[in-house]
């Protein structure tokens, strides 16, 4: 399934109208549209950080995502005035509050320029980067659920930053680009492709041992889960890392709390 998560409906109003997208009855707090087939889910979050997170943590966990679904962010955001009316790939996602950067890296092939993203807060006056308020919450939230290989970032410019407001008519404009559709197009083709097997048999019961000797709680085995399928399907040797803490006896681990030490090790050496 390709999930879509817009902040206003404004932006995703020309995916909706043009895929046909229908309304959810009993939805909740966060207005979706769907397919017929079920192929596409589109939630409007609201604006802001705290909307962002809440709409993908809600949405995601309702539906546990499976190893082939992809998370599209699709919206709008500020930028210098020579970058009004482009669309990028946003491959760099950086949090203003917390200096944190975060690497989205779905490999798939779509027309667009790849560029950082910087997610603040409040409204950007004057941004030097691509600038929205969503990103970066989105990003952490959806992380729960599924890994960055799975997460794309679209974000079209609508403004400069000068403090001017919005008009949904302006936002609809910015996202009517057939190049937008044909993207949606593409994820949702993939998410529906039938699903490789990421780990062989050997990698899958190791992983399943190191899960029990990092004394992981289902969020911490979740986690090593995500890193370790990433690594693999980056075509590296995730095995490797674990082997060595075997081999230099840091597994088993003797605490849940030192599980929590030595897979912020694994995230090092795998991401």
């Amino acid at each position: 399934m390709l999930y879509i998560f817009s902040a206003i409906y404004a932006e995703a109003k020309a995916v909706i109208r043009e895929r046909k997208l229908r309304k959810v009855p009993g939805q909740g707090a966060f207005p979706q549209f769907a397919d017929a087939a079920g192929g596409i889910l589109l939630t409007l979050s609201g604006t802001g950080n705290a909307a962002a997170a809440a709409a993908a943590a809600a949405t995601l966990a309702a539906r546990r995502p499976g190893p082939n679904d992809i998370v599209l962010n699709l919206g709008t955001c500020a930028g210098r005035p020579e970058q009004q009316g482009n669309v990028y790939l946003c491959n760099c996602l950086k949090e203003l509050s917390s200096g944190r950067t975060f690497y989205p890296d779905m490999r798939a092939a779509l027309p667009f320029p790849e560029a950082a993203l910087v997610t603040g807060n409040a409204v950007s006056r004057h941004p030097d980067s691509l600038y929205d308020m969503e990103a970066t919450a989105l990003y952490q939230a959806a992380g729960y659920f599924v890994g960055p290989h799975q997460m794309v970032f679209l974000k079209a410019v609508s403004d400069a930053g000068t403090g001017e407001r919005m008009g949904a008519e302006l936002l609809e404009q910015t996202m009517n680009r057939p190049e937008i559709l044909d993207a949606v197009d593409t994820l949702w083709r993939i998410s529906m492709e039938e699903p490789q097997r990421a780990l062989t048999e050997e990698q899958e019961a190791l992983l399943q041992q190191a899960e029990k000797d990092l004394c992981c709680s289902s969020t911490m085995a979740h986690t090593l889960r995500q890193y370790f399928t990433y690594a693999a399907l980056a075509g590296g040797a995730p095995e490797t890392a674990l082997r060595a803490m075997y081999e230099d006896g840091r597994l088993p681990a003797a605490s849940r709390q030192e599980g929590k030490k030595h897979l912020a090790e694994l995230e090092q050496a795998l991401l």
